[in-house]
Parts: C-alpha cells; sequence; structure tokens
C-alpha cells in the first residue's frame, strides 16, 4: 500500500520474558513481512516512536479511507 511501519518507526518499548523493560531501536526490532524481534524473543510492546511527515489533512482523510476500502475488497 506504499510504505511500510518500518519507514517511519523509530524505537519501541518492550517488556522481556524475564520482565524488564527495554527500548529498542528500528534497527534492532529486524522488522521484515510479518517477522520482527517482538515475535522471536517473546516481548511485549508497551510504546512506539514514530518519525511522521507534515501533510495536508483532506488529502491524509482520502489516502486513509482508498487503503481501508482497498482492504475491506
Amino acid at each position: 500500500y506504499g510504505g511500510e511501519m518500518k519507514d517511519v518507526l523509530t524505537a519501541v518499548q518492550v517488556v522481556t520474558k524475564e520482565g524488564e523493560l527495554l527500548w529498542l531501536t528500528a534497527e534492532q526490532m529486524r522488522l521484515g513481512y510479518r517477522t520482527s524481534a517482538v515475535m522471536e524473543e517473546g516481548y511485549a510492546v508497551t510504546a512506539a516512536e514514530f518519525q511522521l511527515a507534515e501533510g495536508d489533512v483532506e488529502t491524509i482523510k482520502g489516502r486513509m479511507a482508498d487503503l481501508v476500502a482497498r482492504r475491506r475488497e
């Protein structure tokens, strides 16, 4: 659909199986198609940081509506 989470994700806070709270960079997340460090290590995500770009509100709403319609199809 023209973009991926890895393109805007900068960091993720996770809880490990041992209960340790960690911040991981996007690179440390090892993001791939339907895979990540979260799945591989059994982490639970508690927070995420994103780097987004400014845009026109109406254009963004239109794009979101288009994506929702395409997913429903």
